[in-house]
């Protein structure tokens, strides 16, 4: 009696160990990361894929990534292109934080 309870057990533990590779196999299969060395344009920001073809960032981490984008205009930006709505909408006294350390 004591060996069949040994066995049952051993197998439920093989069942458990199974299913639990099949999710990790499951989660590691929706990971995508970047890794290496990207060369990117100075002037313009591009990205040089394998083929030597030039891509915007956005779109070449979209194709190599799960991440996606929104646009937006940070203050400089704002200031560079729209002067005339800083002026209606002045920033805030502390509108720059430091950016936390990595």
């Amino acid at each position: 009696m004591r060996e069949w309870t040994l066995l049952t057990e051993s197998r439920k533990a093989v069942a458990a160990q199974k299913k639990l590779i099949a999710q990790l196999e499951e989660a590691l299969s929706k990971v995508k990361t970047l890794s290496g060395l990207l060369p990117i344009c100075s002037g313009c920001n591009k990205i040089r894929d394998d083929h030597g073809y030039w891509s915007q960032v956005e779109g070449y981490i979209q194709a190599h990534t799960d991440a996606q984008f929104t646009h937006g205009l940070c203050p400089d930006c704002i200031r560079k292109y729209f002067p005339e709505m800083e002026a209606e909408n002045p920033p805030p006294t502390s509108s720059i934080k430091p950016q936390p350390k990595k």
